[in-house]
């Protein structure tokens, strides 16, 4: 009863009343501000979903950037204007609490649990309205990522469906187009054939009479021109066979004027154009023989076959004129090779003249008179031309001929050769065939017991010395090639055939890739103090790389690279330097400590007159190995 009447005292009292109002008024203004924060955060929510929604339909990035800040400042706002609020809300009943903390606690418990109550539900409707926005955030974007996707798609699909129609348009388009084009062109040849077919039914017979008279003409013409062809190579035949003989008529007449020949006139005519006609002789030793007779006067009654007719008169010649001559013979109108192979013929020459007992003689004027270089020896080779001019002669080119040099062994070298003068021109080896001939093998004993090598080399010696002339381009050449005793001389012979230097050579010794192994096989004398080296070869371009490579020990012989056999028509002396060249280039290579030779002969020959046979190699099958004529089967 006290406490109630208390209770309506303090009701009744002034402070009651004012604190009863100040908390009405601070709980009224506490929900006014939830319910203000609520609309807020509630527009702030509004706007962010509708801001959401535009992003996902209009795809901009400055939306997204806004939407996400009004979100973030609509939270921030609300928690913090709650915060505050709360906070004065709560000091406020705490102050009343504490000053009326008796009068009032059941009041202040329930406003604190009523509080307390709002703002746990606001706090859990702020989380709710969060993981809500966020998962509607997370499926727009996943609906904005599919929906684009999926367009991409689409707008794919209906890219290759348009492409498709526009190629099946395009083909079903060509389809017609050929169509109406086949069927256009069909029914105009349709049209065209049957106006042919009805042109040529009504040109039938009268094509069928035209093309019997046209094969009848046709087959008179061809009768009427082989009649006319029949006749014209008749006529051409019996003309060449006219002018062929009256040909050799003529020759015959020119060639039986001569003081040796003889026989009655008319068997002189006929033993002339049997050496003509059945034994072989070429228009070309028919035409040499012509210039020969009107230079030397010589005569064609001997034939190259066996027989020979016996004189029936008594000799009135003196004892000079019976001499019998067997000349190698060379000059600008005669195909007889290089140095080298010239060399084995002058030796093969002198062989078949010491074996037929005949006066061995050189006439050689390619490129240029021999006995500019080289005199005779011990065997006079010079042979005066006064003295056969008038005498009978033979020719026989014997260039690459080796089933003559297979005869030899067996051959009648006096049945053969009739003439009192055989000129001969050769390129192959007769000293080992005639040796095994016994005819011949008394003659050339002074032959049998030594190599052909040998030979070769005794034979030279025997033959030539240099002239004056070429005595002094020797001794010039060594001065500067061995300056001094003590001095070595290295030599390469490098011949490659064909190359541009040389283009008439057609054969091919060695490639230019391969002369390297020569090179480093010279590289063993590098010291300039004690070797020089020397390279000759038919290659400019040789030649060039070798001074370049061995600037400090290369000497060389001047001059022109010529072959003396394959030179240009009437530059006979620019040959002839060429030739003086080659004969100082050989010279130089016999006299060298270390040898490398190519296959040839030029390189051989230099290695048959050397002094020594040591030190001698050859580069074959691009190597460079050593050389022992005695055993290796590249010897000649």
């Amino acid at each position: 009863m006290l406490s109630h009447c208390f209770l309506e005292h303090l009701k009744d009292s002034l402070l009651m009343k004012f604190l009863l109002k100040f908390c009405l008024l601070t709980l009224s203004l506490s929900l006014s501000l939830s319910l203000s924060l609520s609309l807020s955060l509630s527009l702030s929510l509004s706007l962010s979903l509708s801001l959401s929604l535009s992003l996902s339909l209009s795809h901009s990035h400055i939306l997204i950037h806004i939407n996400a800040f009004l979100f973030f400042f609509s939270f921030l706002f609300f928690f913090s204007f709650l915060f505050f609020f709360s906070f004065l809300f709560f000091f406020s009943f705490l102050f009343f609490f504490s000053f009326l903390f008796f009068f009032s606690f059941l009041f202040s418990f329930l406003f604190s649990f009523l509080f307390f109550f709002l703002f746990f539900l606001s706090f859990f409707f702020f989380f709710f309205l969060f993981f809500f926005f966020f998962f509607f955030f997370f499926f727009s974007f996943f609906f904005f990522f599919f929906f684009s996707f999926f367009s991409f798609l689409f707008f794919f699909f209906f890219f290759l469906f348009f492409f498709f129609s526009f190629l099946f348009f395009l083909f079903f388009f060509s389809f017609l187009f050929l169509f109406f084009f086949f069927l256009f062109f069909f029914s105009f040849f349709f049209f065209f054939f049957s106006f042919l077919f009805f042109s040529f039914l009504f040109f039938f017979f009268f094509s069928f009479f035209f093309f019997f008279f046209s094969f009848f003409f046709f087959f008179s013409f061809l009768f009427f021109s082989f009649l006319f062809f029949s006749f014209l190579f008749l006529f051409f035949f019996f003309s060449f066979f006219f002018f062929f003989f009256l040909f050799f008529l003529v020759a015959l007449v020119l060639l039986s004027r001569n003081n040796h020949c003889r026989m009655p006139s008319l068997v002189c005519r006929f033993r002339t154009l049997k050496a003509v006609l059945f034994t072989g002789m070429s228009v070309g030793t028919l035409v040499f023989l012509l210039l020969m007779q009107n230079h030397h006067n010589i005569s064609m009654s001997s034939s190259l076959s066996e027989k020979n007719v016996k004189p029936t008169e008594k000799s009135t010649e003196s004892p000079a004129s019976k001499t019998k001559y067997l000349i190698y013979y060379c000059d600008k109108l005669t195909r007889c090779l290089g140095w080298g192979d010239r060399q084995r013929g002058i030796m093969s020459a002198y062989v078949l003249a010491m074996a037929t007992n005949r006066t061995f003689g050189i006439v050689m004027t390619k490129p240029c008179v021999l006995t500019k270089f080289f005199v005779p020896n011990k065997v006079n080779w010079n042979i005066d031309m006064m003295e056969i001019q008038h005498r009978s002669a033979q020719y026989f080119d014997l260039i690459s001929n080796d089933m003559f040099t297979k005869t030899l062994n067996t051959a009648n070298l006096d049945s053969l050769f009739h003439a009192d003068v055989i000129y001969v021109v050769t390129n192959r080896w007769y000293i080992n065939p005639l040796l095994k001939n016994g005819r011949y093998k008394r003659r050339l004993r002074s032959l049998d017991r030594m190599s052909w090598r040998t030979s070769f080399a005794k034979v030279m010696n025997q033959m030539f010395q240099h002239s004056s002339y070429m005595n002094k381009r020797i001794e010039s050449t060594l001065k500067k090639f061995i300056p001094n005793n003590t001095t070595k001389l290295v030599c390469a012979q490098i011949r490659l055939g064909t190359n541009p230097t040389i283009p008439l050579d057609f054969r091919v010794r060695n490639k230019y890739s391969s002369v390297g192994a020569v090179w480093k096989f010279l590289q063993k004398y590098n010291d300039s103090s004690i070797y020089k080296i020397f390279v000759t070869t038919d290659s400019q371009t040789v030649r060039q790389s070798a001074k370049k490579l061995f600037a400090k020990q290369i000497v060389d012989v001047e001059g022109a690279i010529v072959h003396v056999d394959s030179y240009e028509p009437g530059r006979d002396e620019f040959a002839c330097g060429g030739f003086e060249k080659a004969l100082l280039d050989q010279h130089v290579l016999s006299l060298c400590d270390v040898l490398v030779i190519s296959r040839g002969g030029f390189g051989f020959n230099a290695i048959y007159v050397r002094k020594k046979s040591s030190s001698v190699f050859i580069f074959h099958n691009g190597k460079v190995e050593p050389l022992d004529c005695n055993k290796s089967p590249l010897c000649y």
